[in-house]
């Protein structure tokens, strides 16, 4: 299954219309990637709990590990971050973000829903806070610190 993004928004700043519909999600079973920049798989899914754990990676060396919580609605989805990827991009860190990683602490927070073709996906920036970083709402204002991806089903 593919889909593509129809709408992005970053702070409240809209992504292009054009590189919107540039970007696409495929799932293969239980691997997403995204623009093969992004790679997603989850590893451990428990049909009882309705939870799933695997990781993630991307080609900026960013890595860490994914937890899905389908059991209410809207499902909650929690990045931990554990790799950064170059030195450079470790040296652009401050020091209690080096220490954030390094103790598993770094987090993203999110809401996701499925409604018919479409998916969104509304993530907080990474901090360190405990859970209240995650969105209550499926929306990115200016200066929010979220971001809101919103994925269509590509028709054949």
């Amino acid at each position: 299954t593919a889909v593509s993004v129809a709408a992005d928004s970053v702070d409240g700043i809209k992504v292009p219309e054009e590189q919107c519909r540039q970007t696409t999600l495929t799932i293969e079973g239980h691997l997403l990637t995204i623009d093969k920049y992004w790679n997603i798989s989850f590893t451990n899914i428990d049909p009882v709990t309705r939870v799933a754990e695997g990781g993630f990676t991307a080609d900026t060396g960013l890595s860490g590990a994914i937890h899905l919580n389908s059991s209410q609605t809207p499902y909650e989805i929690d990045l931990t971050i554990n790799g950064v990827g170059t030195a450079e991009q470790e040296e652009e860190l401050g020091e209690d973000e080096r220490a954030a990683i390094q103790s598993g602490k770094l987090k993203i927070y999110g809401l996701c829903t499925v409604n018919g073709d479409e998916l969104q996906l509304c993530l907080s920036d990474p901090g360190m806070d405990a859970p209240l970083a995650r969105p209550t709402d499926f929306s990115a204002g200016e200066s929010s610190e979220r971001t809101l991806f919103v994925f269509r089903r590509i028709q054949p």
